[in-house]
């Protein structure tokens, strides 16, 4: 399999157990061969962490919204309704973004969900924008 038939896998709005599984065997020839060219001190960067988990979040075992160490959902079916119910309740409970998390949750409101506040993106932001 070349590299866009890879992409579209990945980039696939459903997955069945053959290529969850292409895509665990996939990841771990990409492991070795990152270990075998940088030798053994090499340490993940967070591409590499999030690469790793990328299947988690693709297929978890379950998905649940916390907020303030309380459980609001549980049982949610996907990520996308997911982050649609977290958002939701963000601005109806008039909770702010995590700090840490603050570029990501703008990346994904006017990037993937197209919501405009009609500020620029900052350019780790604009960065991402072009690659997706």
């Amino acid at each position: 399999m070349d590299l866009k038939e890879t992409v579209e896998l990945v980039l696939s709005p459903t997955f069945n157990d053959e290529s969850i599984q292409y895509l665990r065997t996939r990841y771990k020839k990409i492991q070795v061969h990152i270990q075998l060219l940088s030798g053994s001190e090499f340490r993940l960067l967070p591409k590499h962490h999030y690469i790793e988990h990328y299947l988690d979040l693709i297929v978890p075992e379950s998905i649940a919204i916390v907020v303030e160490d309380e459980l609001v959902l549980s049982d949610i079916p996907n990520l996308a309704d997911a982050l649609a119910l977290l958002f939701g309740l963000m601005n109806a409970l008039l909770l702010a973004s995590p700090r840490n998390l603050i570029h990501t949750f703008t990346f994904i409101q006017k990037v993937l969900i197209g919501l405009d506040d009609g500020k620029p993106l900052k350019p780790c932001g604009l960065n991402l924008k072009m690659t997706c």
